[in-house]
């Protein structure tokens, strides 16, 4: 995996995709500046603005541009097309977030009773 990971991000070959990341940074920076017109962590709010679910929303707005950023430059990189939609990164998210709790710790009850391993799953 780091073999081909060095081979197909090695510096010559990263500046072919440097349309594609200038293209997503217009995109993000577009979204983020049509935010602040609505919300913005970096101007002081007013008190009836400043309640924790207030905060709590914008910082969830903020990550929703960097999540979709990152997933679709990440998928660019590894797939090499500019064909992956807003709908692909939704499904990517989505498989990415089922996965990370797949692989917690005690996620499945077989992990904590270990002879439930030995029960017929149907």
């Amino acid at each position: 995996m780091r073999r081909a990971s060095h081979d197909g991000l090695r510096s010559g070959v990263i500046s072919l995709f440097l349309p594609s990341l200038y293209k997503e940074g217009v995109v993000l920076s577009l979204d983020l500046i049509a935010q602040l017109g609505t919300t913005s962590p970096f101007i002081a709010s007013s008190p009836a603005d400043s309640s924790e679910q207030s905060r709590n929303q914008k910082t969830l707005e903020w990550h929703k541009h960097l999540q979709r950023l990152v997933t679709l430059t990440t998928a660019r990189l590894i797939y090499g097309t500019d064909g992956i939609t807003e709908d692909d990164v939704t499904k990517l998210n989505e498989y990415i977030e089922m996965m990370g709790k797949a692989v917690l710790p005690a996620a499945y009850l077989v992990e904590i009773f270990p002879f439930l391993r030995y029960f017929p799953s149907r």
